[in-house]
């Protein structure tokens, strides 16, 4: 019996199995690719999906292409983003100045995470979020460590 080839090719066309994408030529569905075949998702708000194997035939022929979603951490999932430690600071406009730098987080959903990850300060990667915060302290005119 031969090797399933969909993992590698899921690899090749820069998805992961499960990842849920959208294609360029159906852009209102969400799809995954499973080990079985690639999938469209029947109703957003329910977890049904129907198989649709044209549509992985186009993807594998170079007739369309994957639109990823942005990425969204899941629940309990350790994430990474800035926080800041306050110094005493010698001015009376600003007694306190912050230095930011990047921490730990498990997600959960909560607004100010959801606001952080609107904003971009969202990584899963801890090289992720270090790499972003020299221009982020940048932008919002902070000191940061690393």
């Amino acid at each position: 019996m031969s090797k399933n080839l969909i993992p590698k090719i899921a690899k090749m066309l820069g998805v992961e199995i499960g990842e849920e994408f959208k294609i360029d030529i159906r852009s209102n569905d969400i799809f995954q690719i499973t080990e079985s075949g690639i999938w469209m998702k029947k109703d957003v708000n329910k977890d049904e999906w129907v198989e649709m194997p044209f549509e992985f035939m186009m993807l594998c022929n170079g007739d369309a292409n994957i639109v990823k979603l942005p990425w969204k951490p899941k629940e309990g999932t350790e994430v990474y983003t800035f926080s800041f430690t306050t110094h005493e600071y010698n001015s009376r406009f600003c007694p306190h100045k912050g230095v930011w730098y990047v921490t730990k987080w498990n997600w959960a959903g909560f607004p100010w995470q959801i606001a952080a990850l609107d904003k971009g300060w969202v990584f899963s990667t801890k090289q992720e979020a270090e790499a972003a915060l020299p221009a982020v302290a940048a932008e919002m005119g902070v000191d940061y460590e690393l």
